[in-house]
């Protein structure tokens, strides 16, 4: 007769929760781990700077069958393309694009402003003027080593374009990467606040 122990082996048991657990620690609960785009364009005469509205995709009423959360977006790379050459250009010619939770109209605004938190830009500088060749597309990377990015609260963000010495209009397309984040009631106002 086999008197030898019996050896078993069990799966460990996951814990009750813990899958909502880590969906809730990338996406808040939405577990809208798939990126999303939206696409967008802003337009500058020469020596000007213009300011678009750009709505954002989220419902923002809280409701009990959601957890009495809210959507936000969760902002994860810009990419914006500029146009690849004009010839009237001037010696020195700069183009800018800041990203802003505030409408600043025709006043350029830069990354020392506390609501805006994105800019891509070329700049050229020739002994005499030409035809300019520019970069076409320059990107700007919101996550961090974990995958998260910024989360925006705010109704619309802002696409400002200063335009300085190409000697024309010019128009720079755009698309912003981002997640559906659902933020508790408590989370929500902080970053409203914030961003007001």
């Amino acid at each position: 007769m086999n008197t030898q122990p019996r050896l078993t082996t069990r799966r460990p048991r996951r814990a009750r929760g813990a899958r909502n657990s880590e969906s809730n620690i990338l996406t808040g609960g939405s577990r809208d781990y798939k990126p999303e785009y939206m696409t967008f364009s802003v337009t500058a005469a020469n020596n000007a700077t213009a300011t678009t509205a750009i709505p954002l995709p989220v419902m923002r009423n809280f409701s009990s069958t959601a957890g009495s959360k809210a959507q936000v977006i969760e902002a994860l790379k810009f990419l914006c393309e500029f146009p690849q050459a004009f010839a009237s250009a001037a010696a020195y010619t700069d183009l800018r694009v800041h990203l802003s939770t505030k409408n600043h109209g025709t006043s350029a605004t830069t990354l020392a402003d506390p609501d805006t938190f994105a800019v891509v830009g070329t700049q050229t500088s020739y002994a005499t003027s030409g035809a300019v060749a520019l970069p076409n597309a320059i990107s700007f990377d919101f996550t961090d080593g974990m995958g998260n990015g910024i989360l925006l609260a705010t109704d619309n963000i802002y696409a400002q374009l200063t335009n300085t010495a190409t000697g024309q209009s010019i128009t720079c397309s755009a698309k912003l990467f981002y997640r559906i984040y659902s933020a508790s009631v408590t989370e929500y106002v902080g970053i409203v606040q914030s961003q007001q």
